[in-house]
């Protein structure tokens, strides 16, 4: 099941629910939106908490940087 929550610092945090996993996962996608990926069957008011709990160490988590071409560049 695909989602998302919002968050006042971090906007849209899309959130991934999946059979078989066992612990909760944060990572940035290429776009730099915020992904969570969380075992099936966690609630919301689960998901909102555990985003305030690690919201520390989510501000340090890698970012990917961006890029930018311009017309006519050779990649």
């Amino acid at each position: 099941m695909k989602g998302y929550i919002e968050d006042e610092e971090f906007g849209k945090i899309y959130v991934e629910l999946r059979r078989g996993m066992t612990s909760v996962r944060f990572s940035y996608q290429s776009d730099g939106n915020l992904l969570m990926r969380a075992p099936m069957g966690v609630s919301l008011a689960d998901l909102q908490r555990m985003v305030e709990m690690n919201r520390e160490q989510l501000r340090r988590l890698p970012r990917p940087e961006s890029v930018s071409f311009r017309i006519g560049q050779v990649i």
